[in-house]
């Protein structure tokens, strides 16, 4: 969706969420660290963070939450051995806050897009 359409989604609900309620806007890992030929996607994934932090002060009580969407396993979840470049994933997520990438098969389903 990008930065326009999140800001405008946020706009055109807040003023029929309860003030219990939360906001969650998603961002992506590119708008945390430098990647080699993503400047604007990186630009616009920072710039979605920026706005979460703005929010998160503006629109008070209401909860305004973040995410990013890491890489993640393959879904098979027939398949014993480890797909390929493996370590490399164990090593990115060993950086991740969680310490570990996320797994398509034990992952929630998403509650609402």
């Amino acid at each position: 969706m990008g930065f326009g359409g999140e800001f405008n989604a946020v706009r055109a609900v807040y003023p029929h969420i309860r003030k219990a309620g939360s906001i969650t806007l998603v961002s992506g890992l590119a708008g945390q660290r430098a990647s080699t030929g993503r400047g604007i996607y990186a630009g616009v994934l920072g710039g979605i963070e920026g706005m979460v932090k703005s929010f998160l002060a503006e629109l008070r009580p209401l909860r305004v939450n973040g995410c990013a969407r890491a890489r993640s396993t393959p879904s098979s979840g027939t398949d014993c051995r480890k797909p390929r470049g493996w370590r490399h994933s164990e090593r990115i997520g060993a950086r991740l806050p969680v310490g570990r990438i996320g797994n398509l098969m034990k992952s929630p389903k998403p509650t609402c897009i």
